[in-house]
């Protein structure tokens, strides 16, 4: 449970009042909650900018899609495309992209493939 105690400490040094119900959600102990615990701390660090932990960011994606959660990881696989394109790493990018789209996931996968299809090299004609 790193990432949530992680989570939590961020949330608290923001003054978010999030960080009682990181607790709240922690204490029923199922695996959703470390799964989203988790996709969030990614969020977090992600949207933190020059000041973020990008390479933080990948760590906590990259364990989301490993646990293979049917509603985190796809979204998990999104954010991770989108840091590795802004990173410059179009074929991490689109691979990321693909698992979301492999997913079903009704919200993931239709926007993965709406992001990867803006991120190909063009075939030109």
């Amino acid at each position: 449970m790193d990432a949530v105690a992680d989570l939590k400490v961020l949330l608290a040094q923001q003054g978010d009042t999030g960080a009682q119900s990181t607790d709240q959600a922690v204490s029923s102990e199922q695996a959703d909650d470390e799964a989203t615990a988790t996709f969030e701390l990614g969020r977090l660090l992600g949207e933190q900018g020059e000041q973020g932990d990008l390479a933080g960011a990948r760590v906590a994606y990259e364990r989301v899609i490993e646990s293979e959660h049917v509603g985190q990881a796809p979204r998990a696989a999104v954010n991770l495309g989108n840091l590795l394109r802004a990173q410059g790493d179009l074929a991490g990018a689109r691979a990321a992209y693909e698992r979301a789209i492999d997913s079903a996931h009704t919200g993931a996968g239709p926007l993965a493939a709406h992001i990867s299809a803006c991120c190909s090299p063009s075939t030109g004609t």
